[in-house]
């Protein structure tokens, strides 16, 4: 998802914040990378590191009015939920018996 342009746009959207795409693409190794060269002393802190070996590539910022229909598809899902629950249930236990 991260390397999608369409899905950082659309979690900027849904949680209607900024998303900072950072220029590497190594995030596991580059966290180990950024903690191992404070704990050998490199570097005093985590935010000195980070700002040694990171930097944003693109920020994406939130499109209200998409936030706003999300927001009432998320309505309508958690109504869906709450009617479909005990069917799933039943259909699941449907399914699994022996």
């Amino acid at each position: 998802g991260a390397k999608s342009e369409l899905w950082c746009q659309i979690y900027s959207d849904v949680f209607n914040s900024q998303i900072y795409k950072m220029s590497s693409e190594e995030g596991p190794s580059m966290g180990v990378c950024i903690l191992g060269s404070v704990a050998t002393g490199v570097y005093d802190s985590i935010e000195q590191a980070s700002q040694r070996f990171l930097s944003v590539n693109k920020i994406y910022k939130p499109n209200h009015d998409n936030h706003n229909k999300y927001n009432d598809l998320y309505k309508i899902y958690h109504g869906l939920y709450d009617k479909l629950k005990i069917p799933f249930s039943e259909i699941n236990n449907f399914v699994t018996q022996k």
